[in-house]
């Protein structure tokens, strides 16, 4: 039996991953392994967090976000080319 390489080892669990059949059993193993991984690492907020969050914005916008009147007129000046 020929020694196996890591290079063939992670070049057939990026066919098993890519076309979904993995070759062997072990490689199967592998594939299962990482989906669950993936599985696990997707995170959602609380509801309670993101409606708190949703307040502190929404609050934090009313004082940050203050349209400036002369902002408009202060792009177009930046812009027109001075002769």
């Amino acid at each position: 039996m020929r020694p196996r390489s890591g290079r063939d080892d992670s070049q057939a669990f990026h066919e098993a991953w890519e076309s979904g059949t993995p070759a062997t059993a072990e490689v199967a193993e592998l594939v299962r392994a990482a989906e669950l991984v993936c599985e696990s690492a997707v995170a959602t907020p609380r509801p309670e967090f993101r409606g708190a969050l949703r307040e502190r914005l929404m609050a934090e916008a009313q004082t940050v976000l203050v349209p400036d009147p002369g902002a408009s007129r202060r792009a177009v000046a930046d812009r027109t080319p001075a002769t």
